[in-house]
């Protein structure tokens, strides 16, 4: 700037120094965006890169913004997808019809990842208990020839006691 000699080689000077803050601005910001999108949950690897590659070819922060608001929706509905999976994936003696239709459409009125969360948290509890009561009420099916009340009522309560499926269905093969 001291050595030019016109008004118009200033506005350049002072144009092309506007130009190299933004162009380092916008590349900083590129670079936090693509960390945060690592950081999401609930996006595969692959939709990760694809996002990265939209921000690397964005040519300022409106459409850095659009590819975020992209991401939002990307992680919100593969997250609704997953969710979902895991209500249809109950047996009927652990969720029944209807409650896996009240499930769905809660996850898909869901609005952000943490009401997702929540409401597949509640789904699997849900799936527990009911599987406890299946499992109870198939010890009590169990033929009084096979197995003395008393063991029924010690196989019952070691069901109680369960904290995994995986644990109530070695104690039902362990009843037959």
């Amino acid at each position: 700037i001291e050595r030019a000699t016109t008004i118009d080689e200033i506005e350049r000077i002072l144009d092309k120094a506007d130009t190299e803050a933004s162009d380092k601005a916008l590349t900083a910001e590129k670079e936090a965006a693509k960390a945060e999108i690592d950081d999401l949950p609930g996006l595969s690897n692959e939709a990760k890169a694809e996002l990265k590659d939209q921000i690397d070819d964005a040519e300022n922060s409106t459409e850095i913004a659009d590819v975020f608001n992209e991401v939002e929706e990307r992680a919100l509905a593969e997250a609704k997808d997953d969710a979902k999976a895991v209500v249809d994936k109950a047996a009927n003696n652990e969720l029944s019809p209807e409650r896996k239709a009240a499930h769905k459409a809660a996850i898909e009125n869901a609005s952000n990842l943490e009401e997702i969360t929540e409401i597949v948290k509640e789904a699997e509890q849900e799936i527990f208990r009911n599987y406890q009561a299946y499992g109870k009420d198939q010890i009590d099916k169990l033929d009084d020839a096979n197995l003395s009340p008393e063991q029924k009522a010690k196989l019952a309560a070691e069901i109680e006691r369960a904290t995994t499926i995986d644990e109530i269905e070695r104690i039902l093969d362990k009843a037959d």
